[in-house]
């Protein structure tokens, strides 16, 4: 796949760089077809080939520097084109860091190696040739650097001049976004650890406690009190242990939806989570033909998130064991409604619901489950999905999933450039 084509107008005249230049577009083309075909953003491959392109960005820009200095150039011009390229091993060595958690992180990087280059070739990079050229046809570094600010063509230095201050407010707003981000990943891990740890040091504790009440019970002689007080602490036990389980899951969130697996279908998911939810009637009326639906994520976590879901709407239900389930195949993603009919939250409360610091769930009928309503959420979104709850559709009250389906986003991203 060729996206970035070579022509006459990247041709600068001296002979090393425009090989060194031709030489980046093939290692950026490489670079496209490894982000169309990577599973993940952390695909080895696709990694090495990142490698491989800032590796050779540098001895380009080490290339392009010397040449200067060996030429003589007119210092203000060095000192400006070396700033353009430390701009852009900062810019994109901050994009990739990000590129997990980028919006359309594909056609973003992809973009952005493109635009860059083609903007630095025919303007600065050019402006550096005319410069030389002049030094050896007897011009002093100073008149050379004059006679490059006159313009050749004066639409097309229009149309750089005005590249150039965009380019600039895009640099400053990247850099300060990416201060922002990796103030949020410092925070994310602060969460993290956070949460590993309550989870950790709450699970030994309270394991004792769970073995000390067991056999403080199987002391007790039989009554209905003690049958009372027996269903109590174990679903409280149970209660506590989904608890620890969730914390430990949103902790490890980010490394598990890492992980790759063989696609699974969307029949053969809900199978499964029948299966293991045996007293919850899942009344399925799909509206579309689902067999060959394939969702993208990891399938055991997908599997977690479908249960949770189910558990969530009969929790809203007014027998409390029923789930209602309508799902399409639509454009890209599978989306799935599950009809609510005791759902008693405000519009304030529904939009709060999957926070995780939101006590809402707490107050609601949901209260049992936990975190398990805040995992879901995580696990949708991470895999490019969305979670709602929707008041007041129709005639009923809905939660609302949609699950990216499997090859979807290279799927889009090939129609692109094709």
């Amino acid at each position: 796949m060729k996206i970035f084509v070579w022509d006459e107008h990247f041709i600068t005249g001296l002979e090393r760089i425009d090989e060194q230049h031709h030489f980046l577009i093939d290692l950026i083309n490489r670079f496209g077809n490894s982000l169309v075909a990577s599973k993940s953003m952390e695909d080895a491959e696709l990694v090495s080939v990142f490698g491989q392109l800032a590796d050779y960005a540098k001895y380009h820009f080490s290339t392009e520097e010397s040449l200067m200095r060996e030429c003589a150039l007119e210092p203000r011009h060095i000192d400006m084109h070396a700033r353009h390229h430390e701009d852009f091993l900062s810019q994109v060595t901050s994009m990739w860091r990000a590129r997990t958690t980028m919006s359309n992180s594909v056609e973003t990087l992809h973009g952005f190696l493109c635009a860059w280059l083609a903007f630095h070739v025919l303007g600065v990079d050019q402006d550096m040739a005319r410069q030389i050229a002049l030094i050896r046809a007897g011009k002093t570094s100073g008149e050379a650097f004059e006679i490059a600010q006159t313009p050749l063509d004066r639409s097309v230095d229009a149309l750089l001049t005005a590249l150039r201050k965009l380019y600039a407010v895009l640099t400053e707003k990247n850099q300060n976004l990416a201060q922002a981000y990796e103030q949020l990943l410092i925070l994310g891990k602060l969460k993290d650890d956070y949460l590993a740890m309550i989870s950790h040091e709450i699970r030994t504790p309270a394991n004792g406690i769970l073995g000390v009440g067991e056999l403080l019970l199987d002391l007790c002689p039989a009554s209905e009190d003690r049958t009372l007080y027996a269903n109590l602490f174990e679903q409280s036990c149970l209660r506590l242990l989904n608890l620890i389980n969730d914390a430990t899951l949103i902790a490890d969130m980010q490394k598990l939806t890492l992980k790759s697996g063989a696609a699974i279908s969307f029949p053969n998911l809900l199978e499964e989570v029948r299966a293991a939810l045996p007293d919850i009637r899942i009344l399925n009326k799909p509206s579309t033909a689902l067999n060959t639906v394939f969702l993208k994520g990891y399938p055991p976590l997908l599997k977690k998130a479908l249960e949770s879901l189910i558990l969530l709407a009969a929790s809203f239900s007014r027998d409390k064991q029923s789930a209602p389930m309508t799902a399409t195949d639509e454009a890209g993603v599978l989306r799935v409604w599950l009809e609510l009919d005791d759902l008693s939250l405000s519009d304030e409360q529904v939009v709060d619901f999957f926070k995780i610091e939101s006590s809402v769930r707490a107050a609601s009928a949901a209260e049992s489950l936990g975190l398990a309503p805040v995992v879901a959420y995580q696990i949708i979104t991470a895999f490019g999905g969305e979670l709602r709850l929707l008041k007041g559709k129709g005639n009923h009250d809905y939660l609302e999933a949609t699950f990216l389906k499997e090859k979807t986003v290279r799927e889009n991203f090939m129609n692109r450039v094709h």
